[in-house]
């Protein structure tokens, strides 16, 4: 409690208490701001005795226990304050503080509720109860409580970086880099910091300060094997492989477990035409940590790229032999067998593979395709309807959902699929036949 809000508690006391109560009280707060709180402790004791219905008295007492490192016996204190007087925001907060404190976010954004509905200008219980809701994902109603305790926010390098996130999050990036900017200032050292500002300004389209920014985290993290990743990705969406490929031998240098280093390398090697290179750099990471799936799944994507779906198969047959079952294994074991013509064992492996998770689109559109083409025409319908209800805008799925129906004879049905597969390509900017089916589907 600050100096300030001390004295207008004294004010309350004085024109309510006794004489004996009010000496004690004052000199109570005189320790407290001299951080003597034992003494001040016995000196609230005295005052409690002399004014035992007074609210203040014992959200004083709280704040004192508090202080003392006594929270069980501070929230007893304060919900006897609430208990005296229910309006008394003060008692609210405090109780809110100690229960955010203790870890109980339920109970503290409660009692922060009950604060704000009281005093809505806190800007304490509003940084409480942003951070509270910071903690738990609510990234809008965080900004809604955070903007309102700027001052507090700016002292908070956590909090702040917290509140830059749900401007992130909530797609609010010129906020982002504004107090982001601010931030770098006063924290130039901070690689998290400098990280974020360079989302920030990429989400917000300014990709030479975006740039500039992933260089600088790296540059104050250099051990930290995310700083090359988040640079790299930029690099590679604006077809810069040959510096992707610098940044990421930089890692490679400087990092401990440089796993997703090695299969960044590898994805790079192969926009550049370097399959051999990337192959090289996959069974790096696979021989690192031969537990993860994802080095055998971009091993074998390497192989089909180059036409080589056997050996793609082979890989991906000896990772499920080896690893628990993992439907991205499964996926594109599947997507190589079909490659192969091996559809009926295809469609086993999507089969299983929408056993291990069926919220993945593209597997109910592989099987559906399959299915189709080996005349399970409902079983296929299923498939192809389980992907668009997945992702609405997956125009293959509509286009093979059309045939579907043309083939049960629905020319409604395969119509009007067919023209909203078109539409769904056409607004991507992708080509369509002069019938309004995809070109590659």
């Amino acid at each position: 409690m600050t100096g300030k809000a001390i004295c207008v508690l004294l004010a309350v006391v004085y024109s309510v208490g006794a004489e004996d109560g009010r000496a004690a009280l004052e000199r109570a707060v005189e320790l407290l701001r001299q951080e003597k709180y034992q003494e001040a402790l016995t000196a609230i004791e005295v005052a409690r005795r002399a004014l035992p219905a007074q609210a203040q008295v014992f959200n004083l007492l709280g704040i004192t226990l508090t202080k003392l490192g006594r929270a069980s016996e501070a929230e007893d204190a304060f919900r006897k304050a609430i208990e005296l007087n229910p309006k008394l925001a003060d008692a609210h907060k405090n109780l809110g503080f100690n229960y955010w404190t203790a870890g109980d976010g339920a109970k503290a954004e409660q009692s922060f509720q009950a604060a704000i509905e009281l005093n809505p200008a806190d800007e304490f219980t509003h940084y409480g109860l942003g951070s509270i809701y910071l903690a738990s994902g609510r990234a809008s109603d965080a900004i809604a409580h955070l903007e309102r305790a700027k001052a507090l926010v700016d002292r908070d390098a956590t909090v702040s970086l917290g509140l830059a996130r749900a401007y992130l999050t909530t797609r609010q990036f010129a906020k982002a880099v504004e107090l982001l900017e601010s931030t770098v200032r006063k924290q130039p050292a901070d690689a998290v910091a400098a990280g974020l500002l360079a989302t920030a300004y990429e989400g917000a389209g300014n990709l030479p300060r975006a740039l500039e920014n992933y260089e600088r985290a790296v540059r104050l993290d250099p051990g930290n094997q995310d700083r090359y990743l988040d640079y790299t990705r930029l690099l590679l969406d604006l077809d810069r492989y040959d510096d992707s490929a610098k940044v990421v031998e930089e890692g490679l240098r400087k990092t401990q477990d440089s796993y997703a280093l090695h299969l960044r390398l590898g994805a790079t090697e192969l926009m550049k035409g370097n399959p051999e290179k990337a192959e090289s750099a996959f069974r790096e990471a696979i021989a690192m940590h031969p537990e993860i799936p994802l080095g055998y799944v971009a091993l074998a994507k390497a192989f089909m790229k180059s036409g080589r779906s056997a050996e793609a198969a082979d890989v991906l047959r000896d990772a499920r032999e080896k690893l628990p079952p993992d439907f991205v294994l499964e996926h594109f074991y599947g997507l190589a067998l079909e490659s192969l013509e091996r559809d009926r064992e295809a469609v086993d492996a999507f089969s299983r593979a929408n056993a291990l998770n069926a919220r993945l689109p593209e597997t109910h559109l592989q099987l559906g395709k399959l299915l189709f083409k080996l005349g399970q025409t409902e079983k296929a319908k299923a498939e192809l309807e389980r992907a668009i209800e997945l992702n609405p805008r997956n125009a293959a799925a509509h286009f093979q959902l059309s045939r579907v129906y043309a083939r049960l004879g629905d020319a409604g049905n395969a119509n009007k699929f067919r023209a909203r597969a078109a539409e769904l390509r056409n607004q991507a900017g992708q080509p369509v036949s002069p019938t309004g089916s995809a070109e590659k589907n």
